[in-house]
Formats: structure tokens, sequence, C-alpha cells
């Protein structure tokens, strides 16, 4: 049980430990006491386990209001693109999305609403996707990053590819030419292309 001391964590619980009506200076006693006495050090261990449940639930209260704003953001876009480019399909999933965060966020659960907001990100990706404005709008903003790409000369000749096939209807080709530019750019600019996507193009 030393080594619980020495990291910290029952000075962490210091709050919850108020909450419940324990006191701090009673719990690190319990701690003392239960060196070398396993009957003692269970209980310990078990009064610790418990508090730090109580910690995780208090932290994840504190991060709902701001997951709660980011979610509510993301499905109000999410619904502007269904309603542009959806099909039923994608409006039904749209709608039970928003009823489950609604769901998660009144049952306070940050991690589960954390991925349900991935959720939201991936319908919004699939449906962009499937529009070639998406491509479109994704290649003029890469032919905007041109300076920044790692070989010019490869960068000018897939913007000039990339224009014929956009003259050509072509969005397969488009697709491969866009992959291969965002190749060139630095990662983390490449990174934050493919988290935001560039529905800008597509939403009136």
């Amino acid at each position: 049980m030393a080594d619980l001391r020495e990291s910290g964590a029952v000075d962490g619980l210091g709050t919850v430990l108020r909450d419940e009506g324990v006191g701090l200076d009673e719990l690190k006693t319990l701690i003392d006491v239960a060196q070398g006495v396993p009957e003692a050090a269970e209980q310990a261990e078990q009064q610790l386990l418990a508090l730090k449940i109580k910690l995780d639930e208090a932290e994840g209260a504190i991060k709902i209001p701001a997951l709660a704003a980011e979610a509510t953001g993301a499905l109000d876009e999410l619904d502007a693109i269904v309603e542009q480019h959806g099909d039923a399909d994608s409006r039904a999933q749209a709608a039970m999305l928003r009823e489950q965060v609604g769901a998660l966020i009144i049952g306070e659960r940050p991690e589960a609403l954390r991925r349900k907001l991935a959720e939201v990100s991936n319908l919004q990706r699939e449906i962009l996707s499937a529009q070639p404005g998406f491509w479109i709008a994704f290649f003029d903003h890469l032919v905007s990053e041109q300076g920044n790409m790692s070989d010019q000369k490869l960068a000018q000749r897939l913007i000039n590819q990339g224009r014929q096939w956009i003259s050509d209807g072509n969005v397969q080709g488009l697709r491969t030419v866009v992959g291969q530019l965002v190749g060139l750019v630095p990662r983390e600019k490449a990174e934050a292309m493919q988290r935001r996507g560039y529905q800008s193009g597509l939403l009136n």
C-alpha cells in the first residue's frame, strides 16, 4: 500500500472524501495501520477504490457541459449536411445519433459521449465523400496549400492532372489526386484536413 501514498493518490481524493464524510487523515491512518496486516490492507484498498470511482464520476460531471456543447454543434452540422445531401437512411442514422447523444448527456457518460461524437463525424464524412463537390472543394483547398508541399514539381503535375479530371468529370481520378496531394502536405496539416473535411464547399 506504500506506493499509493507516494503517488499522491490519497491527496487527490480529498474533495470526494469530504463529500463522503470521510476524513483524509482517517484514511491515511487506515493505510498506515494496514502495513503488514492483510485484512486491513484489503479494507483500505476497497475504500480507496470506492472513492476513486467517486472521483472519476465527479471529473466526468465537469467534462459533460463542454462535451454537450461540442455534441450539439456536431449534430447541427450533421443535420445541415443531411438536409442537403442525405437520403432516407442517413436521415434515420442522424436522428438515432441525436437521440443517443441526448441520453448520454443526461446520463453524464463522457467517454461514451466521445465515442458517439466520433460516430457523428464518421457519418458526416461518409455523406460528404459521396458528393463530387466534396472532392472539388478538397482539391481547391489543397491547391491553396501548394506552397507547403514537400515536392513542388510533383505537386504541380498532380494539380494539373486534378484540373483535367474535373474538366472530364472523372471523380475517381480526382479522388486519387487528392490522396496523393495530401501525402505531400505536412503531417499536422494533413491530419487536420482529414478530420475537418471540406463541407464548406458543399453547404450553402
